[in-house]
């Protein structure tokens, strides 16, 4: 693969051992003679005019990345592998000469992993989940009220929110959340209900759920302030009492180390 133009996006912040694993990592670059622009994960700029995005930090900056990506593909290095998960990190400080030697000689390919769209109203969010999309209200002490229809099913319900995730954040807050961890690569949607709220005597039936491929989820909203939430809490949106949200594996896939 060839390595002319690359882009290193890292935490805003970081230790001082930090600091040098991440000028260890651009000395490398360097001395390929790659072409090298590092920003910080909030002034990620919207170009596809690069051959390699490399993330330095945890998750949260490989899914800021994965946000802005356009189809370049993406490697992960953790920037603290002794207390960071790193779940879409294929690299840490002390292997990144080795990975990155592997992807330059064409040794190390990419993977194509799905990510979920999302729409309100009809209307389709410019932000695709690649961890998951979460369904619940504005604060997190709010129970929501809303109609949920999947798999052929539909119910009306009440709880804290609904998890949406396809296979690459199946082993996230979905899992715990009592969710099935599925293949990074899997395209089968899955929901699960959080801390349902049910009526005496009463039951749902649609706390959770794994979906086939092409399948699709809908919530309506039946309250005032509900929100949807793409990959946590940098990416969110309102939905409208009576507003349908929809959520379906998208077309377009994301391009990772792994």
């Amino acid at each position: 693969m060839k390595l002319n133009r690359v882009l290193l996006i890292r935490k805003p912040y970081g230790a001082e051992r930090r600091d040098r694993a991440l000028g260890k990592i651009k000395r490398t670059l360097e001395q390929m003679g790659v072409y090298l622009i590092c920003v910080s994960r909030f002034d990620i700029p919207r170009s596809r005019n690069f051959d390699l995005i490399i993330t330095f930090g945890g998750d949260g900056t490989f899914l800021a990345a994965a946000h802005a990506a356009n189809g370049i593909p993406v490697l992960g290095v953790n920037a603290a592998p002794d207390h960071s998960v790193g779940f879409f990190c294929a690299a840490t400080p002390d292997t990144f000469d080795e990975v990155i030697a592997k992807i330059a000689a064409g040794r190390m390919r990419p993977r194509r992993v799905p990510l979920i769209e999302s729409s309100i109203g009809g209307k389709k969010l410019g932000c695709l989940a690649l961890n998951d999309v979460l369904f619940a209200g504005s604060s997190p002490a709010e129970t929501v009220r809303y109609t949920i229809t999947a798999g052929g099913r539909r119910e009306e319900q009440k709880s804290s929110g609904v998890w949406i995730s396809a296979g690459p954040g199946s082993t996230a807050a979905i899992s715990s959340a009592g969710g099935r961890p599925l293949g990074i690569a899997s395209r089968r949607l899955q929901f699960v209900v959080r801390e349902p709220c049910l009526r005496p005597g009463s039951r749902y039936r649609m706390t959770r759920g794994v979906l086939r491929g092409g399948s699709r989820i809908t919530i309506v909203s039946n309250m005032r302030t509900a929100r949807i939430y793409i990959d946590g809490h940098w990416n969110d949106y309102a939905a409208k009492p009576g507003t349908k949200v929809t959520c379906k594996v998208a077309k377009q896939t994301l391009k990772i180390f792994i």
